[in-house]
């Protein structure tokens, strides 16, 4: 019944929630990124200025790398106030950086 207990505080202090709204901004951030790659790799015929448009595509590029390791030091922060062991803090920042990248990559 112990093991239940702790479980029920871990729900209660809204982790759940925080991993939640942490996957949805990295998926607007890769959105972003995606966007931008795109806008660099592609030349559109009906855009007079090519340049102008690959400007704003690496504009949109290091938006998106911003908003990613602005995401990644939130998320990092918020854990560290959990108080946790160390090891697991750091095992736990590993895999988030990690995860972090890889869904980027991935989109």
């Amino acid at each position: 019944m112990k093991n239940f207990t702790s479980i029920r505080n871990f729900l209660n202090t809204g982790v759940i929630g925080l991993i939640f709204i942490y996957v949805r901004n990295l998926t607007l951030c890769a959105l972003i990124l995606a966007a931008g790659s795109y806008a660099i790799t592609k030349q559109p015929d009906w855009i007079v200025s090519i340049t102008a448009y690959k400007f704003w595509g690496y504009i949109l590029v290091g938006i998106g790398i911003l908003l990613v390791l602005l995401n990644l030091v939130d998320g990092l922060y918020e854990l560290f106030k959990l108080k946790f062991h160390i090891f697991i803090s750091i095992i736990v920042s590993i895999s988030y950086v990690v995860i972090s990248l890889r869904i980027v990559i991935m989109i």
